[in-house]
Order: C-alpha cells, then structure tokens, then sequence
C-alpha cells in the first residue's frame, strides 16, 4: 500500500511541476510577445508622424524614407494583422495628400512586396480551414478528431475581425488597388469565419469596396449581406 501511494504522490508531483513550467513558458511567451508588439507599436507611431510631415508635394525628396520606414516596419518581429492593417491605414493617409502622393504610393505598393505579406500574414489560417474541411467531407467520422482544431482556427480569424478586414479591403479599392486573386481568396475565407457578420454597414462598405475592384463576390458573401439586410430592416 505504501508504495501505491509513493507512486501516487510521484505521480501528482511529477504532474504538479509539468503544469507549474507550462504556466511558466507560457507566460515568458506572452511576456515576448507583448514586448514584440510594443516594438511594433512605436515604429507604427514614429511611421505615422513622418507621414504628417510630407503632406506638400515638394516634399517628395524624402518620400522613399518613408517607404523604407514602412518596409522595415513589416519586417520586424511581432509584425501581426492588427499592425499591418493600421499600417496601412498611415500609407493611405499619405496617399490621400495629393495625385502625386496617390501615384506614388500605388508604385510602392505595387512595386514592392506589401501585397505578398498581407497573403503571407493570412495564409496558414485559411489553408488550415480549408484542409480541415477537406478531411471532414472525405471521412465524418473525423469530425469529431477536428473540433479542438476548429475552434482554434475560428478563433485566429476572429481575432482579426470584421472593423480590420473592413478597413483593409475599403483602403485598397479608395486607392485603386486589386490586391491580387490570392489576396481576395483569404480575405472572403476569413470574411466568412466572422461570427459578427449580421450588421449591414460593413458588408455594404465591403461590397462597394468589391465593386471598386471589380471584383464579383462569391455567393457565401452575398448570403451574409442579404442576411444582414433582413436583419436591418
């Protein structure tokens, strides 16, 4: 009996510990993540105070100090959708000064790889969904093993959010921009996963935005905003 209950005790302690350093690690990871992000945050700041500073068009000497300010941005650590999407929203701020600000920033965007990330950064979370439901319609009793997974999928998308996929899709198309198939591919996707779809002011906004891209939506999009609209109503 006595050593019945070594085992046990061993056991629970052995288990204690593992529990107390998964807390550990996953606490030094958010501690990372939260320093990544304010990195982040104050590079995003400095970018959007350069750009107040290059309204005139004379100003365009120092206009690529600005796009490399913007690239160098992107390419730091903690560099997520939220960022990028607030980013974005300072290079259409710069954009909107004037026609040459407008054109300017069109070569950049199109020129560089800013499309290619805003792919990357939404990429693995749709081919994720995607290939979870492939595995559902080729075995049911699957569903099951997949739940765990779905919920974290869902979960990563709707951290993004409607306001974010709104904005992003909205600051494209006001500059005349096509992002790109594989761009508008995702952006339904995670459009689709939102669980907040029924309010009928940022669908409409999305489809206008759409509709500027000339781009025809996919009929699970025009099922939220009829949705929405009856809920409107």
């Amino acid at each position: 009996v006595s050593r019945i209950s070594q085992r046990l005790m061993d056991s629970d302690s052995s288990q204690f510990h593992k529990l107390h350093d998964q807390k550990q690690n996953q606490s030094k990871k958010k501690n990372n993540n939260n320093q990544k992000s304010a990195v982040v945050n104050l590079r995003l700041a400095e970018v959007n105070k350069l750009a107040s500073t290059l309204s005139h068009p004379s100003s365009h000497a120092r206009w690529n100090v600005f796009f490399n300010s913007v690239m160098e941005v992107m390419e730091l650590e903690g560099y997520s959708t939220g960022a990028s999407e607030r980013l974005l929203r300072v290079v259409f701020k710069f954009s909107k000064y004037s026609r040459k600000h407008l054109k300017a920033t069109r070569g950049f965007i199109l020129d560089t790889g800013f499309l290619e990330q805003w792919s990357e950064l939404w990429k693995e979370i749709v081919l994720s969904h995607e290939s979870r439901m492939m595995r559902i319609g080729q075995d049911i009793d699957g569903q099951c093993d997949e739940s765990g997974r779905k919920d974290e999928i869902i979960q990563r998308a709707e951290d993004i959010g409607v306001v974010v996929l709104i904005s992003v899709i909205h600051s494209f198309a006001a500059m005349w921009i096509y992002p790109g198939k594989a761009f508008i591919r995702y952006w339904f996707m995670l459009f689709e996963l939102q669980s907040n779809t029924s309010s009928l002011r940022p669908t409409s906004t999305a489809f206008w935005a759409l509709a500027r891209l000339k781009t025809r939506p996919q009929a699970s999009f025009i099922r939220l905003m009829y949705q929405a609209m009856w809920i409107s109503k």
